[in-house]
């Protein structure tokens, strides 16, 4: 986890003039002549105290995802494996009965047959179930605009981009502390990760 945490804080005047000087200090609105609003990132200059983030052990969290990823692996390394993501898999063909519960701990739970499906990248994906239910999935602020015909244009022309029109209802405006409506253009394109390397096949 980032150790550099945002913080939001509403202080006095003697304590917005110490903010204001330190590394971090993004923004600040006054509220009356005795308080102000102060935007700040705490852990990012060598002169201010170290505050570890709270709510965190990285070691117990270092040894869940070794050991989830070594449980994953013998499904990962298949050849029929489709899509993978921290807890689940899709295959083509079915597990053994043992490995598959809906109750069971440690087991995967089956939540759907899938007839077809488009994988374009991390948590972006198209299913048509054997129910004829469509699941899309799609990371980032055009998940509510993405479709069927876009995932099939798209994995035709991996380079394909194209801008659409959105507005976002609940926008705030700090200086004015004002909740807007606001008119943008969200990019829609194959999503990319600098962690993985993507690999097609027909």
């Amino acid at each position: 986890m980032n150790p550099r945490g945002k913080v939001t804080e509403i202080c006095s005047f003697s304590r917005y003039e110490e903010l204001l000087f330190q590394s971090g200090f993004h923004s600040a609105d006054k509220l009356s002549d005795d308080y102000f609003v102060v935007n700040y990132k705490t852990n990012v200059g060598s002169e201010e105290e170290w505050r570890p983030p709270r709510n965190l052990a990285m070691k117990i969290s270092a040894a869940i995802a070794a050991y989830a990823r070594i449980h994953m692996y013998q499904f990962i390394s298949r050849g029929d494996c489709y899509y993978t993501d921290t807890d689940s898999v899709v295959l083509g063909s079915p597990l053994p009965d043992e490995w598959v519960s809906s109750s069971e701990l440690g087991k995967f739970k089956l939540e759907h047959k899938v007839r077809t499906g488009i994988f374009l990248a991390p948590k972006s994906y198209i299913l048509e179930t054997e129910e004829n239910k469509e699941i899309i999935k799609y990371k980032g602020p055009a998940r509510d605009l993405v479709t069927a015909e876009w995932f099939k244009l798209q994995l035709a022309d991996l380079s394909r981009t194209e801008e659409i029109p959105h507005s976002e209802n609940f926008r705030i405006d700090w200086n004015s502390f004002q909740i807007l409506k606001k008119e943008t253009m969200i990019k829609l394109a194959l999503p990319r990760s600098k962690k993985r390397a993507y690999v097609y096949d027909e």
